[in-house]
């Protein structure tokens, strides 16, 4: 079963381990979307605020490979964001060996900052060992299972398709080119390749026979 844990920190804990962004110029960080989590590289799409109308962005977001995809009304950035994992005490909070990935909500927001990992018993454990580890001090918002709208096509799936799906995707299986393929796939989820395509398949189909049936 999926567990779903949910860690607020205080900026300042982790503001040594964020060097490529400039916190105090920073009213609002939130994920919209985590494209891509693995040991080389971190990206993902964002909205940013910013305190000052009169701050570039580019002094906010320094260290990392930043575009801006739109403006919003608010005076937002709705920014695509590129970087490496950080890696506190030899661990990251982006990614670890164990397996897992992070999903939203995951923000910046009044001084603290809610982190969301998705995972196994097992992963979730490991991620808070490698938090522990880099002393970071944090409280426990939320640690359940992984629960999802009943509205979502993702619900009609088996724990095990999702689980395929949803870590096919995060780890760039499906992008342009392909960043993973199903023998790396196969060993993160420590299941037979035959196997992991079995649950893949299914899972697509099911996906798309209820978007197509529903259009």
């Amino acid at each position: 079963m999926l567990r779903r844990l949910i860690l607020e920190l205080d900026v300042s804990e982790v503001a040594k381990y964020l060097d490529e962004v400039a916190l105090e110029k920073l009213e609002l960080m939130e994920v919209l979307s985590f494209l891509n989590e693995d040991p080389k590289e971190f990206s993902l799409v964002c909205r940013v605020r910013l305190r000052d109308n009169g701050t570039k962005l580019s002094e906010v977001i320094r260290d990392a490979d930043a575009r801006v995809l739109s403006r919003e009304r608010d005076g937002s950035y709705i920014v695509f964001m590129r970087t490496r994992p950080h890696s506190p005490g030899g661990g990251s909070l982006s990614w670890n060996a164990s397996g897992g990935f992070l999903a939203t909500p995951y923000e910046i927001r009044d001084g603290k900052i809610k982190i969301t990992f998705l995972g196994q018993p097992g992963e979730v454990r490991g991620f808070l060992r490698m938090v522990d580890k880099a002393r970071l001090r944090y409280r426990v918002i939320l640690l359940a299972d992984a629960r999802f709208s009943p509205s979502s096509p993702i619900s009609s799936l088996t724990e095990k398709q999702r689980e395929v799906l949803i870590m096919a995707y995060n780890l760039g299986y499906y992008d342009i080119p392909r960043r993973v393929g199903s023998d790396e796939l196969a060993t993160r989820l420590k299941i037979r390749n035959p196997t992991l395509v079995m649950h893949r398949r299914k899972a697509e189909r099911a996906i798309l026979r209820q978007l197509i049936t529903e259009a």
